[in-house]
Protein backbone atom coordinates (compact mmCIF):
# COMPACT_ATOMS: atom_id res chain seq x y z
CA UNK A 1 0.00 0.00 0.00
CA UNK A 2 2.64 2.34 1.15
CA UNK A 3 4.59 1.67 -2.38
CA UNK A 4 1.18 2.40 -4.40
CA UNK A 5 1.29 5.46 -2.60
CA UNK A 6 4.74 6.74 -3.35
CA UNK A 7 4.21 5.37 -6.71
CA UNK A 8 1.89 8.42 -6.86
CA UNK A 9 3.46 10.78 -5.21
CA UNK A 10 1.76 11.06 -1.98
CA UNK A 11 3.44 10.48 1.90
CA UNK A 12 1.96 7.98 3.74
CA UNK A 13 1.99 6.08 6.86
CA UNK A 14 0.77 2.61 7.51
CA UNK A 15 0.27 1.93 11.16
CA UNK A 16 -0.34 -1.67 12.94
CA UNK A 17 -4.01 -1.67 14.34
CA UNK A 18 -3.43 -1.85 17.83
CA UNK A 19 -4.93 0.07 21.14
CA UNK A 20 -1.57 0.25 23.14
CA UNK A 21 -1.38 3.46 23.91
CA UNK A 22 2.07 3.79 22.16
CA UNK A 23 0.67 2.60 18.78
CA UNK A 24 -2.40 4.89 18.89
CA UNK A 25 -0.10 7.76 19.80
CA UNK A 26 2.29 7.52 16.92
CA UNK A 27 -0.75 7.45 14.31
CA UNK A 28 -1.77 10.50 15.72
CA UNK A 29 1.28 12.19 15.99
CA UNK A 30 1.72 11.52 12.00
CA UNK A 31 -1.85 12.20 11.02
CA UNK A 32 -1.73 15.69 12.95
CA UNK A 33 1.63 15.85 10.72
CA UNK A 34 0.03 15.49 7.72
CA UNK A 35 -2.95 17.49 8.59
CA UNK A 36 -0.46 20.30 9.52
CA UNK A 37 1.38 19.96 6.45
CA UNK A 38 -1.77 20.44 4.12
CA UNK A 39 -2.65 23.01 5.74
CA UNK A 40 0.74 25.49 5.37
CA UNK A 41 0.75 24.67 1.79
CA UNK A 42 -2.89 26.02 1.27
CA UNK A 43 -1.76 29.03 3.45
CA UNK A 44 -0.88 31.97 1.16
CA UNK A 45 1.81 33.21 2.66
CA UNK A 46 1.91 37.03 1.71
CA UNK A 47 -2.72 37.22 3.25
CA UNK A 48 -2.24 34.33 5.49
CA UNK A 49 -5.68 33.17 3.76
CA UNK A 50 -6.64 29.54 3.11
CA UNK A 51 -6.55 28.65 -0.69
CA UNK A 52 -8.34 25.97 -2.07
CA UNK A 53 -6.25 22.82 -4.18
CA UNK A 54 -7.57 21.98 -7.26
CA UNK A 55 -9.07 18.70 -8.42
CA UNK A 56 -6.40 17.17 -10.49
CA UNK A 57 -6.01 13.79 -11.46
CA UNK A 58 -2.86 12.09 -11.01
CA UNK A 59 -0.48 9.43 -12.90
CA UNK A 60 1.75 7.21 -10.99
CA UNK A 61 5.59 7.63 -11.63
CA UNK A 62 5.81 4.23 -13.01
CA UNK A 63 4.14 5.24 -16.10
CA UNK A 64 5.76 8.86 -16.79
CA UNK A 65 8.51 7.18 -19.17
CA UNK A 66 5.59 5.55 -21.59
CA UNK A 67 4.68 8.17 -24.33
CA UNK A 68 2.00 7.15 -26.70
CA UNK A 69 0.81 10.21 -28.73
CA UNK A 70 -2.68 8.70 -29.30
CA UNK A 71 -3.77 7.99 -25.74
CA UNK A 72 -7.06 10.44 -24.94
CA UNK A 73 -5.01 11.90 -21.88
CA UNK A 74 -2.76 14.03 -24.35
CA UNK A 75 -4.87 17.15 -25.28
CA UNK A 76 -3.40 18.99 -28.82
CA UNK A 77 -2.84 22.25 -29.36
CA UNK A 78 -1.64 23.54 -32.97
CA UNK A 79 -0.61 25.54 -35.24
CA UNK A 80 -2.44 26.03 -38.51
CA UNK A 81 -1.65 27.93 -41.51
CA UNK A 82 -3.90 30.57 -41.94
CA UNK A 83 -5.47 30.35 -38.70
CA UNK A 84 -4.96 32.22 -35.45
CA UNK A 85 -2.26 30.11 -33.64
CA UNK A 86 -3.37 27.69 -30.78
CA UNK A 87 0.34 28.00 -29.07
CA UNK A 88 2.39 31.14 -28.62
CA UNK A 89 5.70 31.48 -26.37
CA UNK A 90 6.39 34.26 -24.20
CA UNK A 91 9.80 34.86 -22.03
CA UNK A 92 9.39 37.43 -19.16
CA UNK A 93 12.14 40.00 -19.59
CA UNK A 94 13.03 41.35 -15.72
CA UNK A 95 14.18 44.41 -16.95
CA UNK A 96 11.30 45.67 -18.66
CA UNK A 97 9.17 43.94 -15.98
CA UNK A 98 6.84 42.53 -19.19
CA UNK A 99 6.40 39.35 -21.04
CA UNK A 100 7.92 39.09 -24.49
CA UNK A 101 6.79 37.18 -27.45
CA UNK A 102 8.77 34.45 -28.66
CA UNK A 103 9.48 34.28 -32.46
CA UNK A 104 10.43 30.93 -31.95
CA UNK A 105 7.71 28.89 -30.88
CA UNK A 106 8.98 25.29 -30.65
CA UNK A 107 12.46 23.99 -29.78
CA UNK A 108 12.02 21.50 -32.24
CA UNK A 109 11.74 23.07 -35.96
CA UNK A 110 9.92 19.85 -36.94
CA UNK A 111 6.87 20.80 -34.44
CA UNK A 112 3.89 22.46 -35.21
CA UNK A 113 2.31 22.18 -32.20
CA UNK A 114 2.00 20.95 -28.26
CA UNK A 115 0.54 18.13 -26.63
CA UNK A 116 -0.32 18.35 -22.66
CA UNK A 117 -0.79 15.27 -20.42
CA UNK A 118 -4.35 15.48 -18.62
CA UNK A 119 -2.69 14.03 -15.58
CA UNK A 120 -0.40 15.76 -13.23
CA UNK A 121 2.54 13.15 -12.57
CA UNK A 122 4.35 15.63 -9.67
CA UNK A 123 3.76 18.77 -7.19
CA UNK A 124 5.88 20.75 -5.71
CA UNK A 125 4.68 23.17 -2.49
CA UNK A 126 2.81 25.63 -5.25
CA UNK A 127 2.85 24.17 -8.71
CA UNK A 128 1.64 20.85 -10.65
CA UNK A 129 3.61 19.05 -13.26
CA UNK A 130 2.35 17.65 -16.35
CA UNK A 131 3.74 15.89 -19.31
CA UNK A 132 4.43 17.95 -22.08
CA UNK A 133 5.57 17.17 -25.84
CA UNK A 134 5.87 18.65 -29.27
CA UNK A 135 4.63 17.18 -32.35
CA UNK A 136 4.52 17.13 -35.85
CA UNK A 137 1.72 17.33 -38.85
CA UNK A 138 1.22 13.85 -38.02
CA UNK A 139 1.07 14.23 -34.41
CA UNK A 140 3.85 12.34 -33.32
CA UNK A 141 5.74 13.30 -30.81
CA UNK A 142 9.36 15.06 -31.68
CA UNK A 143 12.01 16.78 -29.95
CA UNK A 144 13.04 16.98 -26.19
CA UNK A 145 10.76 15.62 -23.02
CA UNK A 146 9.08 18.95 -21.25
CA UNK A 147 7.18 19.41 -18.30
CA UNK A 148 4.22 22.01 -17.72
CA UNK A 149 4.05 23.48 -14.44
CA UNK A 150 0.59 25.36 -13.17
CA UNK A 151 -0.69 26.38 -10.01
CA UNK A 152 -1.96 23.95 -7.32
CA UNK A 153 -4.61 25.91 -6.26
CA UNK A 154 -7.99 27.68 -7.52
CA UNK A 155 -7.56 31.14 -7.16
CA UNK A 156 -4.62 31.46 -9.12
CA UNK A 157 -6.35 30.23 -11.81
CA UNK A 158 -7.73 33.68 -12.23
CA UNK A 159 -5.14 35.46 -12.97
CA UNK A 160 -2.43 32.84 -13.93
CA UNK A 161 0.09 35.45 -16.03
CA UNK A 162 0.63 36.97 -12.59
CA UNK A 163 1.13 33.34 -11.10
CA UNK A 164 3.76 32.64 -13.67
CA UNK A 165 5.19 35.96 -13.17
CA UNK A 166 6.38 35.90 -9.84
CA UNK A 167 7.86 32.43 -10.42
CA UNK A 168 9.66 33.60 -13.62
CA UNK A 169 10.77 36.45 -11.67
CA UNK A 170 12.43 34.19 -8.59
CA UNK A 171 13.83 31.32 -11.06
CA UNK A 172 15.71 34.34 -12.93
CA UNK A 173 17.08 36.11 -9.31
CA UNK A 174 17.96 32.43 -8.57
CA UNK A 175 19.93 31.96 -11.76
CA UNK A 176 21.69 35.53 -10.70
CA UNK A 177 22.47 34.26 -7.24
CA UNK A 178 24.00 30.90 -8.98
CA UNK A 179 26.16 32.80 -10.74
CA UNK A 180 27.40 34.35 -7.44
CA UNK A 181 27.88 31.42 -5.43
CA UNK A 182 29.17 29.40 -7.97
CA UNK A 183 32.03 32.35 -8.87
CA UNK A 184 32.53 32.17 -4.67
CA UNK A 185 32.69 28.09 -4.67
CA UNK A 186 35.07 28.25 -7.26
CA UNK A 187 37.72 30.43 -4.85
CA UNK A 188 37.82 28.17 -2.22
CA UNK A 189 41.07 26.83 -2.03
CA UNK A 190 40.04 23.24 -1.72
CA UNK A 191 37.70 23.15 -5.18
CA UNK A 192 38.28 21.78 -7.97
CA UNK A 193 36.76 23.78 -10.74
CA UNK A 194 36.96 20.81 -13.57
CA UNK A 195 35.16 18.59 -11.27
CA UNK A 196 33.01 20.30 -8.59
CA UNK A 197 29.32 20.86 -9.79
CA UNK A 198 28.00 24.54 -10.15
CA UNK A 199 24.69 25.49 -9.75
CA UNK A 200 22.37 26.34 -12.52
CA UNK A 201 18.50 26.69 -13.11
CA UNK A 202 16.52 26.36 -16.28
CA UNK A 203 15.36 28.80 -18.94
CA UNK A 204 11.01 28.91 -18.44
CA UNK A 205 8.86 29.79 -20.83
CA UNK A 206 5.20 30.57 -20.76
CA UNK A 207 2.98 28.80 -23.04
CA UNK A 208 -0.27 30.65 -24.08
CA UNK A 209 -2.65 27.66 -25.31
CA UNK A 210 -5.94 28.36 -26.67
CA UNK A 211 -8.49 26.07 -28.29
CA UNK A 212 -9.51 27.42 -31.85
CA UNK A 213 -12.77 26.03 -31.00
CA UNK A 214 -13.42 28.72 -28.08
CA UNK A 215 -10.59 31.12 -28.82
CA UNK A 216 -11.36 33.63 -25.81
CA UNK A 217 -10.04 30.66 -23.44
CA UNK A 218 -6.90 30.47 -22.72
CA UNK A 219 -4.73 28.00 -20.38
CA UNK A 220 -0.86 29.21 -19.57
CA UNK A 221 1.22 26.73 -18.96
CA UNK A 222 4.81 27.34 -17.94
CA UNK A 223 7.24 24.84 -20.11
CA UNK A 224 10.93 23.87 -19.23
CA UNK A 225 12.98 20.92 -20.46
CA UNK A 226 11.86 17.89 -18.55
CA UNK A 227 14.92 16.53 -15.88
CA UNK A 228 15.35 12.52 -15.61
CA UNK A 229 12.64 12.07 -13.19
CA UNK A 230 15.14 8.74 -12.34
CA UNK A 231 17.72 11.00 -10.90
CA UNK A 232 16.01 13.95 -9.39
CA UNK A 233 16.73 14.02 -6.11
CA UNK A 234 14.77 16.61 -3.32
CA UNK A 235 17.81 18.12 -1.50
CA UNK A 236 15.81 19.99 1.21
CA UNK A 237 12.57 22.03 1.32
CA UNK A 238 11.64 25.42 2.73
CA UNK A 239 10.54 23.55 6.28
CA UNK A 240 14.08 22.86 7.40
CA UNK A 241 14.40 19.23 5.55
CA UNK A 242 17.60 17.85 4.37
CA UNK A 243 18.19 14.92 2.15
CA UNK A 244 19.27 12.56 4.38
CA UNK A 245 17.65 13.80 8.16
CA UNK A 246 15.94 10.84 9.93
CA UNK A 247 11.74 11.81 10.74
CA UNK A 248 12.78 12.28 14.29
CA UNK A 249 16.04 14.60 13.54
CA UNK A 250 13.58 16.42 11.14
CA UNK A 251 11.35 16.83 13.78
CA UNK A 252 13.98 18.50 16.34
CA UNK A 253 15.67 20.24 13.18
CA UNK A 254 12.66 22.45 13.15
CA UNK A 255 13.97 24.37 16.51
CA UNK A 256 16.10 27.51 15.28
CA UNK A 257 18.34 26.54 17.95
CA UNK A 258 18.87 23.52 17.01
CA UNK A 259 19.59 23.80 13.67
CA UNK A 260 21.80 27.06 14.57
CA UNK A 261 24.19 25.16 16.37
CA UNK A 262 24.07 22.10 14.37
CA UNK A 263 24.67 24.25 11.06
CA UNK A 264 27.73 26.20 13.36
CA UNK A 265 29.10 23.12 14.65
CA UNK A 266 29.95 21.88 11.01
CA UNK A 267 32.15 24.90 9.72
CA UNK A 268 33.14 27.47 12.10
CA UNK A 269 35.55 28.60 9.24
CA UNK A 270 35.04 27.79 5.57
CA UNK A 271 38.49 28.19 5.01
CA UNK A 272 39.79 26.07 7.93
CA UNK A 273 40.16 22.80 5.79
CA UNK A 274 36.55 22.52 5.46
CA UNK A 275 35.82 19.66 3.48
CA UNK A 276 32.54 18.81 1.85
CA UNK A 277 30.80 16.53 -0.21
CA UNK A 278 28.66 17.01 -3.82
CA UNK A 279 25.30 16.82 -1.35
CA UNK A 280 26.55 19.85 0.67
CA UNK A 281 26.54 22.37 -2.65
CA UNK A 282 23.03 22.49 -2.82
CA UNK A 283 22.61 23.21 1.11
CA UNK A 284 25.27 25.44 0.46
CA UNK A 285 23.55 27.85 -2.34
CA UNK A 286 20.10 27.50 0.15
CA UNK A 287 22.01 29.16 2.70
CA UNK A 288 23.94 31.58 0.99
CA UNK A 289 20.85 32.80 -0.56
CA UNK A 290 18.99 32.99 2.30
Amino acid sequence: MIDAAKDYNCQTYLKKSSLMAGDVSGAFISMSSLISSSKSRATDILTNRQRTFRDLIREPQSSVDQYLPNEREWIHYKNYPNQRPSVKKTLFNRYSQDWVAQRDVFFDRRAVGIAVRDHIFGEGRERAVRRVREVDTNGDFVGMKLVGKESLFVEDNHDSYSFHKTFCKVQQLAQKMARYFNEKMSELPTVDRRATPTIKFLDCFVMILQDQKNYSSAKFLLVEKMLDHTKYKKWNNNDGYVDGMAFDEYQSMKNEETRTLKQRRKCENLYDDCTFSIEDIPQAYSHFTY
